[in-house]
């Protein structure tokens, strides 16, 4: 069997089936998809798993600016066809995504996971820091602009804290220049809620999902 990893923006034919299995792994609308794909360009393109014979879609990845990094790329959106896995396809993609990656200067590739850390390791990537990506949308914003966000995004937790005004439970904020009436008491609590029905089901709990940040370092 033959295959090959193509550009999607120079391929759009293959749109369409690309969008399938996106969507068939994370649900989202085609309109939002579609406009999503169509930002592929040459520095940081979608990658499309083809096979030659009958132009069926195996796999995507795709190509992301890290900031700050301008030899590395992060790698996101990796995926094979539902139909399609166990064959091998999946490490296929990676080895011939990272082939284009180096062919485009990309010296390092960045991933995230959850859940396949042994699959990527096998790889040989390895745990690493959290970069900041902001994918396909890395072309609206301007260095001094992403720059600034960063900044604002890190300082943002001290100046909720230097804002906020303590108080012990209960009692107001004291100040030497306060006068008047002195402010209303909380309101009181709300009313217990009744009891459950024994036939309700019980409430859903949310898992919390961590991210594992991995790296590969690329030889020419």
């Amino acid at each position: 069997m033959s295959y090959q990893l193509i550009p999607l923006h120079k391929n759009l034919k293959f749109l369409d089936q690309c969008i399938g299995v996106l969507n068939d792994e994370w649900p989202r609308s085609r309109e939002a998809r579609r406009a999503s794909l169509l930002k592929s360009y040459d520095k940081y393109p979608s990658l499309v798993l083809v096979h030659t014979e009958s132009n069926a879609l195996l796999g995507h990845a795709r190509l992301s600016p890290v900031e700050g990094q301008k030899d590395a790329s992060f790698l996101e959106a990796v995926v094979v066809a539902r139909l399609c896995r166990g064959r091998g396809l999946g490490r296929m993609l990676m080895e011939m995504t990272e082939n284009y990656a180096l062919s485009l200067g990309y010296q390092k590739i960045f991933l995230s996971t959850h859940d396949k850390e042994e699959f990527y390791a096998h790889l040989g990537y390895q745990r690493c820091p959290p970069i900041v990506s902001f994918g396909v949308h890395s072309n609206l914003l301007s260095n001094p602009m992403v720059n600034s966000l960063v900044q604002k995004l890190i300082a943002l937790p001290q100046q909720l804290l230097q804002r906020q005004s303590w108080s012990p439970a209960g009692t107001a904020p004291s100040s030497s220049t306060q006068s008047g009436p002195p402010p209303p008491g909380p309101p009181p609590p709300p009313p217990p809620p009744p009891p459950a029905l024994a036939s309700a089901p019980a409430a859903s709990t949310v898992e919390r999902v961590s991210v594992i940040w991995m790296c590969k370092q690329q030889i020419n």
